[in-house]
Order: C-alpha cells, then sequence, then structure tokens
C-alpha cells in the first residue's frame, strides 16, 4: 500500500493528501463542493443508513458499531476499489464526524491494511525440507525462489539451522531477500525469505 491516510473534512486540504476520497453517505454541513476539494465521493462504502443511524455517534455502541461496519465492507466491492487506488498513490479518506478516534474512516482504514496484510501472507509458499534427502533441497529452493515475484515470500521448514543456504543467498541474491527466522530449533527451523 502506498499510503492510505483519514482526515476530517473540515481541515484545511493540503497537496500530500494525495487524492482525497469521502466515505461518508452524508454530504457535510456548511461545505461546498469546491471548498472541501474531493476528487471522488463514495458513499457507497459508508455504513449503511440504519447502521448509521442506529450508531448515533454514541460511544458505549462504538465496539459493536466497529464490527456491524465490518461485516459490512466484506461483502462492499468497492473496498478492492480503494485498496487498488492507494497501491498506486496517496490516497485520504475524509471524513465529517468530530470525533478522531471513533468514526467510519478509522474503521475503513484499519479494515483496509487488514487487507492488505492478509494478502501479503497469502502471497507466502511453505516448503517443508525435513522429508526431502539433503543433496535434493537446495536446488528445490531455488525452483520456487525463480518463480517467485516481487513481494512474494517462500517459508521453508527443516531440520538444522539453514545457515549455509543464508551464505548462499547473500553471494547470489543480495539486497535481493529479506530473511526471517521464524523458529530457530531445537528440532525445527523455519526462514521466511521473502523476494524484494
Amino acid at each position: 500500500m502506498n499510503m492510505l491516510k483519514i482526515k476530517r473534512i473540515y481541515e484545511k486540504p493540503d497537496k500530500s493528501d494525495g487524492m482525497r476520497i469521502l466515505v461518508d453517505r452524508l454530504w457535510p454541513r456548511g461545505l461546498t463542493k469546491e471548498g472541501a476539494r474531493i476528487d471522488e465521493w463514495m458513499k457507497e462504502i459508508a455504513p449503511s443508513d440504519a447502521l448509521r443511524k442506529w450508531f448515533g455517534h454514541k460511544e458505549e455502541r462504538w465496539d459493536e458499531f466497529k464490527k456491524r461496519y465490518i461485516e459490512e465492507l466484506k461483502k462492499n466491492k468497492l473496498t478492492k476499489e480503494l485498496e487498488s487506488l492507494s497501491k498506486q498513490r496517496t490516497v485520504t479518506l475524509v471524513y465529517a464526524a468530530k470525533d478522531e478516534k471513533r468514526n467510519n474512516a478509522c474503521v475503513l482504514q484499519e479494515f483496509l491494511k487488514r487487507e492488505e496484510a492478509n494478502s501479503m501472507t497469502d502471497r507466502t509458499q511453505t516448503l517443508d525440507l525435513r522429508p526431502m534427502p539433503p543433496f535434493e533441497r537446495h536446488e528445490k529452493i531455488f525452483q520456487i525462489w525463480d518463480t517467485l515475484k516481487s513481494g512474494e515470500a517462500l517459508k521453508i521448514i527443516n531440520d538444522h539451522d539453514p545457515k549455509p543456504l543464508w551464505y548462499q543467498f547473500e553471494v547470489e541474491y543480495k539486497d535481493k531477500y529479506e530473511w526471517e527466522y521464524e523458529q530457530k530449533g531445537p528440532n525445527d527451523w523455519i526462514v521466511r525469505i521473502k523476494k524484494v
């Protein structure tokens, strides 16, 4: 994700906002379209009228509002459009609520960031080396490595510390990978190797 920010619509617009998207169902009071400097108004990504009215910005309903709104977002196709836009440029989700910590833009931002993190997790292949003969292991690792795209990762599970493999990556792929131990023994070692 490039950058996804949130901002109250009554704050002064700034160049660093990038694309400004209003994510409220109702137009903010007292603002003209020129004054708001909105690039797009995504009414349909806002909470449903029924949910918005039920919440009424009552603090004691916040946790339940979040749960219900997230369920609505899971079914909303516009979330994919927002994800795509925010990968290409800075996007600022603009809202009118007075409460800067408890509003639909906060929930939407959190939802989109979680979706991105989940999609990154999904881009990891796992290779269990333990049942393989040792002489076949490195060859198999590099066969899979060559098929990975930038941002994708290979998780290997091994019966010893794969330090020799790390040395090989340092020689052949310096600055083109990230090496992270997820488990260091005593019986199994798990390493996530991400292509950058």
